[in-house]
């Protein structure tokens, strides 16, 4: 497997198992000043990076390029292009040719 969609994996598993903790500190972080504050502070930065959203790229799942992905389908451009002209993705055909 490409090594890039094996990190992509492994960062999305970790935001899925931090998501929920990590909402809660960001939430009691911007609730105001004072000792809550600086406890939620400390607490986002012990989580590490890994689990952070911000981490994530939108990657295809065929070929594992990084950029020209379809949202939709998460697939490049060219692989899609590909794919619709052999007929292996269902609703889905080339306007021409």
């Amino acid at each position: 497997m490409h090594h890039a969609l094996r990190r992509d994996r492994r960062r999305r598993r970790a935001l899925r198992r931090t998501e929920v903790t990590r909402l809660v500190w960001k939430t009691l972080r911007l609730t105001g000043p004072g000792p809550s504050a600086l406890r939620a502070q400390d607490a986002l930065s012990t989580l590490g990076g890994a689990g952070s959203a911000g981490r994530l790229r939108n990657r295809c799942l065929w070929t594992g390029r990084g950029r020209g992905v379809l949202r939709a389908f998460r697939l490049s451009r060219m692989a899609l292009r590909d794919l619709a002209a052999r007929g292996w993705l269902p609703g889905l055909h080339r306007a021409s040719g």
